[in-house]
């Protein structure tokens, strides 16, 4: 009875794999796959904009828009109809696959990633995503945070230097105000 039964679960994961497959087809099709440049590692890039802002940097603070998708096109998190998601990727890392694509961005840059599970969340996946899952990811760069917003978190050498920074800008402007 016990064999009958790893049986039947055997069974019935190769069907929901076969459905996975067909439906992850279906869905990168509707989600422009074939128009995405192919990067080194895998990773898949659509670039809707390129946005002209600020590069990004992983040491300040940034704000990001995403929708995750699975691959065969379940909705699993968005930040849409919600509040941004803030980072600062030094402190708080990513999956791999969404660090490097944010990396090469900038402000106002709008994407949609294809994440093979390996640069997800790998082969074991966890919470709702199953074993070797390829995600797709719409991310939109919004904002990153100036470094005012930020001070509280700088270490000591951090905030030394933004201290000499503005007081030399001050002495600049105290200089060029007198000089007329």
């Amino acid at each position: 009875k016990e064999l009958e039964r790893i049986a039947e679960m055997e069974k019935a994961e190769k069907v929901r794999l076969e459905k996975f497959a067909t439906d992850q087809k279906v869905f990168y099709e509707k989600m422009e796959v074939k128009k995405a440049k192919k990067q080194a590692s895998g990773l898949q890039i659509l670039t809707f904009k390129k946005g002209s802002g600020k590069r990004f940097k992983s040491s300040i603070e940034a704000s990001i828009n995403y929708t995750m998708y699975l691959a065969n096109g379940n909705m699993i998190q968005s930040t849409k109809d919600a509040t941004p998601f803030k980072f600062i990727l030094d402190e708080k890392p990513l999956i791999p696959g969404v660090k490097e694509a944010i990396s090469k961005m900038r402000v106002g840059g709008k994407v949609r990633l294809f994440i093979p599970y390996y640069l997800g969340y790998g082969e074991a996946g966890g919470g709702p995503f199953p074993k070797k899952a390829d995600l797709i990811f719409d991310l939109e760069l919004i904002f990153l945070f100036p470094w005012v917003i930020v001070l509280p978190k700088l270490n000591f050498i951090g905030f030394s230097s933004m201290f000499l920074f503005l007081f030399i800008l001050t002495i600049g402007f105290v200089y060029e105000w007198k000089k007329g």
